[in-house]
């Protein structure tokens, strides 16, 4: 039978004993695929707002940048890929 028509049971099947535990649960492997997408949004948000308060600084628009500014580095921080340890 082809690999690719055969059904993840099927491919477990047949992997040896030792290998299972590099296999997550299909619940992991969504819940990441869903964080993953909600970081990548919200990298789209803080480069936008960003732009927009460089754009209102150009235009001459009067806020509280340095708290604002200071508020979106401390979620661009929180957004940096964490280093692996190999």
């Amino acid at each position: 039978m082809n690999d690719r028509l055969k059904t993840l049971p099927e491919r477990i099947a047949e992997l040896p004993e030792e290998e299972y535990y590099k296999i997550p649960p299909p619940g992991i492997m969504a819940a990441i695929r869903v964080a993953v997408a909600e970081v990548k949004t919200l990298r789209k948000i803080v480069s936008a707002l960003d732009d927009l308060i460089r754009l209102a600084k150009e235009f001459g628009i009067e806020a509280e940048w340095p708290d604002i500014e200071n508020e979106l580095t401390r979620l661009k921080n929180q957004l940096e890929p964490i280093p692996r340890e190999d």
